[in-house]
């Protein structure tokens, strides 16, 4: 095997397509490499942890056909490190040889035998708007969590009725709830969990490769996103989701409007005292308006007050700081509404005229 590319073109293919080997830190094996196999100008590259596939082709100066598997992190960075301009890479017997201008390197690849067989999927796509969907996930997949003790929470449900889909994620703290209106793309009264790694993974390509659509299949074990000459192939995760409608609160004893910008840039600075994941941020609010708090004993004392709409009762309520920046940040309008409950109940939060964004917070029960 033997290629040219241009350097650049290189690092940000092989950065991409390497996130599937790297994401779980596997050791030295073929599943922490990048296959290549090179037929004529084309190149295609593909990486695999089991779990997910990344598969991706690039246009290269071909010289001759053939494959290999070649150390996914190893090669990024040797790549990333050569001079501007054009970078050979050729596979013979047991090594890799990487060479431009002046530079040369050897590097031991992988037998490509013992590469991971990568699943063989094939079916009608769905079509669904790139930027919806990966708007969508980027509001939900900060919800779900990375604990793998309960890999349901691991998960983002998509969940599909006649005219919307639905993706929803929670750690059992937070839940993030997103409705896609006149999207569909499983067949209604379907739902699907994907790990939430894996979508993390979708909406990054979707935002390198600039494309209008990404396609969606699957066969009832997989899922296959595909945008422009990148697909990612995930299992699904065969567990049921746990029921979530009735932790949406409906009744609250007050309404706060105010500024994203506003609150996001107070809750920053709060962040400043807090030393662990035990220190929480108060949300006040009285007729004046609305109050952030931080005391950390050891540390000190920060407040900072803001001009907010305030309907209803006056409340003090404390949050996890990073959970309640979180939701704000999801928030895709100018004006963030945050509806609290009675004491003790978990806070919605949502933007003030669009509901298809909603954010459920679990209060921190502080002494």
């Amino acid at each position: 095997m033997r290629f040219l590319a241009e350097r650049d073109y290189l690092v940000k293919t092989l950065a991409l397509v390497g996130r599937a080997a790297q994401a779980r830190g596997v050791g030295p094996s073929t599943r922490s490499g990048i296959k290549f196999v090179v037929d004529g100008n084309s190149a295609t590259l593909t990486a695999t942890d089991i779990d997910t596939t990344i598969i991706t082709t690039m246009e290269v100066d071909g010289r001759e056909n053939g494959s290999g598997v070649i150390p996914s992190r190893l090669i990024t960075d040797i790549a990333r490190s050569m001079p501007e301009g054009s970078v050979s890479i050729v596979v013979e017997d047991d090594k890799a040889i990487i060479e431009a201008g002046r530079t040369h390197f050897e590097v031991q690849i992988y037998p490509l035998e013992t590469f991971p067989p990568t699943p063989d999927i094939t079916g009608d796509e769905v079509e669904l708007p790139a930027k919806s969907l990966s708007e969508a996930i980027s509001q939900v997949v900060r919800s779900a969590s990375d604990d793998e003790v309960r890999p349901v929470l691991t998960g983002v449900l998509l969940s599909a009725n006649e005219t919307s889909l639905r993706l929803v994620a929670t750690d059992s703290y937070r839940l993030a709830i997103r409705d896609l209106v006149d999207t569909k793309a499983i067949s209604s009264g379907t739902q699907v969990l994907v790990p939430a790694r894996a979508l993390h993974e979708v909406d990054r390509m979707a935002e390198s490769q600039g494309e209008d659509a990404i396609f969606l299949y699957m066969d009832g074990l997989h899922a296959r996103f595909r945008i422009g000459n990148t697909s990612l192939t995930t299992q699904l995760i065969n567990d049921s989701f746990p029921s979530y409608e009735q932790l949406i609160p409906k009744e609250f004893i007050q309404t706060i409007k105010v500024e994203k910008s506003v609150i996001l840039e107070a809750i920053k600075r709060m962040r400043l005292l807090v030393r662990d994941a035990t220190t929480s941020v108060r949300l006040t609010t009285d007729e004046g308006g609305l109050e952030l708090a931080v005391v950390t004993s050891e540390v000190g004392k920060a407040v900072e007050r803001m001009d907010g709409e305030i309907d209803g009762e006056p409340t003090s309520t404390s949050f996890n700081p990073q959970y309640l920046a979180d939701g704000i940040e999801a928030v895709t309008e100018n004006e963030v509404m945050i509806r609290v409950p009675e004491k003790g109940k978990p806070a919605l939060i949502s933007g003030v005229s669009d509901s298809n964004y909603r954010y459920v917070l679990m209060p921190v029960r502080v002494a």
